[in-house]
């Protein structure tokens, strides 16, 4: 999960740079006054800062696939092409603890381990429904720019929040799957099969 969340970080990141590259023709349109010289640094400045976290992101996600190769077998593995195709779990996650009655589950740990993961998937909830209303803001907001509705400055603080709130929707995420295979884990018996593991830990979307 955090190969995963590095990917679709450096994801993220690559949006936030594209959209910062796209204000350009507007700025540009404002060259040859004083506001559009100022403008013009104030987006190369803001650039240069996405292109400097997503070199940074290139080096997580490289470290977060080295990571894995005490994991894996086999002879020419190329760990720069290692890639994750499972996505995350952000849907809700029913350990049905009530329908159990042994030790195991109704026992303190259990219990505390499945609260934990209710209160994460609340707050992936939240998150999610931020990360909405951060894009709808960002877009109507960059919408205004070229017409002289609002200031570049409006511009780059809601690409900011929507990237802020993006990265945090993926740590929540992580956190919250974390949680689940921490759950998960306590609740298979002793000697349980990579398949009984895997379906616990790999949901249907």
């Amino acid at each position: 999960w955090q190969l995963t969340e590095h990917v679709a970080r450096h994801g993220v990141l690559e949006a936030r740079a594209a959209e910062l590259a796209g204000l350009s023709p507007a700025v540009l349109d404002l060259r040859g006054t004083e506001a559009g010289s100022a403008e013009m640094l104030y987006l190369r400045a803001a650039r240069a800062a996405a292109e400097s976290d997503l070199a940074e992101s290139d080096v997580a996600v490289a470290i977060a696939q080295y990571g894995l190769a005490p994991f894996l077998t086999g002879a020419g593995v190329d760990l720069g092409d290692l890639l994750p195709v499972t996505e995350p779990h952000g849907g809700g996650y029913r350990a049905n603890l009530e329908t159990r009655r042994d030790a195991v589950a109704q026992s303190p740990q259990v219990v505390q381990a499945n609260q934990r993961v209710q209160t994460l998937h609340g707050e992936v909830k939240e998150l999610s429904a931020a990360v909405v209303a951060a894009d709808a803001a960002r877009s109507e907001l960059t919408a205004g720019y070229p017409v002289g509705q609002v200031s570049l400055d409006e511009v780059l603080l809601a690409i900011d929040q929507e990237t802020s709130e993006s990265l945090a929707l993926l740590s929540k995420v992580t956190e919250y799957n974390g949680a689940i295979a921490a759950l998960a884990q306590r609740l298979l018996p002793a000697g349980a099969t990579e398949q009984q593991l895997v379906a616990a830990l790999v949901l249907p979307q």
